[in-house]
């Protein structure tokens, strides 16, 4: 997809209509495109092929890493008390999930939940390899991508906190929590000296603008050091987008992008990182009522029993209210 190009190609254009509004995102690049985001009106189908209305601002040099989804279009919409709004996880292998959006005429109320808590980018799972020299475990999803085990360095990826660590023979450390808006924190190193201390895993770097010009996930925790039961020392995921497109917005209830919590550790090797939180965007045309309501925490560090091989905090998300 070209920047000033009104014709974009979709793998699959059956969910797509002549008037549709859309959604197009890069939610991850190696190349430094992650994040880029507008929204386009679609003027006519034929294929694969969706014509514009008007021309591309931005370009997307990266189609499998880009996302293009239709908005849906409302006159007024009200959330009921005791109702969640929400959707599917994030899937990084089909490009699914994670995002709420769409847009309204009238007045959007929300006395009910308006949700995407660790709907975002997935935090690190950890495994049972034993190696002979200190390795970093799974690090959490982040928008350079999934992040891979048995690293010898202390780095985050992205803003996916680190795995801990693990040597053969000894404990392990804990995960490092995921960032976005702000940066993660560092899991707990394992003090029981076997080679020294077992440090842990960094947290993931800050990402994004403030003015949400790249919009994104929130980024997943590291993994523990090590485990054997995959529900204990995982990472928390990250919290997903929320936007929407509305001259009213009302909120009484709950909009909430929070990441997920890391799971305590398993035996005495490491909790898994919190997941950071997510994205809420929201666009209209007067102050919104109830904005103190909006929450984009982070997610808590897994606990760590045994000694203070805890995960550590997911940092906190982004949030604007864009008023015009």
């Amino acid at each position: 997809m070209v920047a000033g190009k009104t014709e974009i190609t979709v793998v699959d254009a059956k969910g797509f209509a002549a008037g549709d509004r859309i959604l197009i995102v890069n939610v991850r690049s190696g190349g430094g495109a992650d994040g880029t985001w507008e929204l386009a009106d679609v003027a006519q189908i034929s294929n694969q092929t969706l014509t514009l209305g008007a021309a591309l601002a931005s370009g997307y040099p990266e189609a499998g890493n880009t996302v293009v989804r239709s908005l849906p279009q409302y006159t007024d919409v009200t959330i009921n008390k005791g109702v969640t709004l929400s959707t599917a996880a994030w899937d990084s292998a089909k490009l699914t999930g994670g995002i709420v959006a769409f847009t309204a005429t009238g007045t959007v109320t929300i006395d009910g939940t308006l949700g995407a808590d660790a709907l975002g980018y997935r935090g690190g799972v950890g495994n049972m390899d034993d190696p002979n020299q200190n390795q970093f475990k799974t690090p959490g999803e982040s928008y350079p991508g999934v992040g891979k085990s048995g690293n010898v360095n202390n780095v985050a990826n992205g803003g996916g906190g680190n795995g801990g660590v693990k040597r053969g023979g000894c404990e392990g450390s804990g995960g490092g929590g995921g960032g976005h808006g702000t940066a993660g924190a560092k899991g707990g190193d394992n003090n029981i000296n076997c080679f020294g201390t077992l440090p842990g895993a960094v947290g993931g770097n800050t990402y994004g603008d403030a003015k949400l010009t790249t919009i994104h996930f929130g980024s997943g925790g590291g993994s523990g050091g090590y485990t054997t039961d995959l529900l204990q020392g995982a990472g928390g995921h990250g919290g997903g987008m929320i936007l929407v497109f509305a001259p009213t917005i009302v909120i009484t209830g709950a909009l909430s992008a929070k990441g997920g919590d890391g799971t305590a550790e398993f035996k005495d090797y490491g909790g898994g990182g919190g997941g950071a939180g997510g994205l809420v965007y929201l666009r209209t045309a007067n102050n919104v009522t109830g904005d103190k309501l909006i929450v984009v925490a982070g997610g808590a560090g897994g606990a760590a029993p045994m000694h203070n091989e805890v995960g550590g905090a997911g940092g906190a998300g982004r949030q604007l209210i864009d008023i015009r």
